[in-house]
């Protein structure tokens, strides 16, 4: 689905926010999940960005879950 590689991460690495974009698509729901598959974090921005404070996250590889209107979309977020 071609809507779904809209939803964007940036910066990514990063040290301690991440900005969530879609193209003009309303998130719904949003969950970070860590390597070992523990939800970290979750929001319901209800809006076409959204920020994930990153500050409380040890540095490592985490997985986030993004809901929108059209579908769900998968990210890869790096904390530095």
């Amino acid at each position: 689905d071609f809507e779904l590689s809209q939803v964007k991460a940036f910066p990514n690495p990063t040290n301690n926010v991440w900005n969530i974009n879609t193209n003009n698509q309303n998130i719904q729901s949003i969950a970070v999940y860590d390597v070992l598959g523990k939800q970290v974090f979750t929001s319901n921005p209800n809006a076409s960005e959204a920020i994930i404070d990153s500050n409380n996250f040890s540095n490592g590889l985490y997985f986030a879950k993004v809901k929108t209107n059209s579908g769900e979309s998968n990210l890869r977020l790096v904390k530095n």
